[in-house]
């Protein structure tokens, strides 16, 4: 069975480089909440 993302045209070779990107952008911005007395729990 063909996946629906593949079906579509989806290349995750391109998409990698992006979900990369965005992973280490969460990572920088996960102690911005600090700031304000909200704390994240990264243990999920």
């Amino acid at each position: 069975m063909v996946r629906e993302y593949a079906k579509a045209g989806v290349d995750y070779e391109k998409i990698e480089p992006f979900k990369q990107i965005m992973v280490e952008m969460g990572k920088q911005t996960l102690t911005f909440p600090n700031r304000r007395g909200v704390f994240i729990n990264d243990d999920v």
